[in-house]
């Protein structure tokens, strides 16, 4: 009716050994924030060297708290799979210590949600749970 469009978000979550069930359950914290501010459709994807699992929640469904992963850590398969799989997102945003293979920039807006003081070398950077 204004206009107005609900963005589509990609929300990765880093689920590499690095990260701990109290950065995962921080992830869904932010993640179910995210969801009830724009009333919007998720894609979530896990993602450690490879992406497990991709799936789209609508607004209403609640975000899953287990999660596949545990190995290394590239950002990377997370926009390939976007790309492979035709996702049409607005933005990315990912969940991680920062500890990764960064990779290009992707043709992708992508927010870093750092729960740790790491720089990624492109994209916006919010921090979250890190002292100053």
């Amino acid at each position: 009716p204004c206009g107005f469009k609900t963005p589509r978000i990609g929300f990765a979550v880093d689920t590499s050994g690095s990260i701990g069930e109290m950065e995962i359950a921080q992830a869904v914290a932010e993640l179910e924030e995210i969801r009830k501010q724009f009333g919007c459709s998720i894609y979530l994807m896990d993602c450690d060297a490879a992406v497990h699992q991709g799936r789209w929640l609508d607004a209403t469904e609640s975000v899953p708290t287990k999660y596949e992963g545990g190995g290394g850590t590239d950002f990377r398969p997370v926009f390939t799979h976007l790309e492979d799989n035709r996702v049409s997102v607005d933005v990315v945003v990912y969940i991680t210590d920062g500890y990764g293979e960064f990779g290009e920039q992707p043709s992708m807006d992508v927010i870093w949600v750092m729960t740790t003081s790491q720089k990624p070398p492109y994209g916006e950077c919010v921090q979250i749970g890190v002292p100053s």
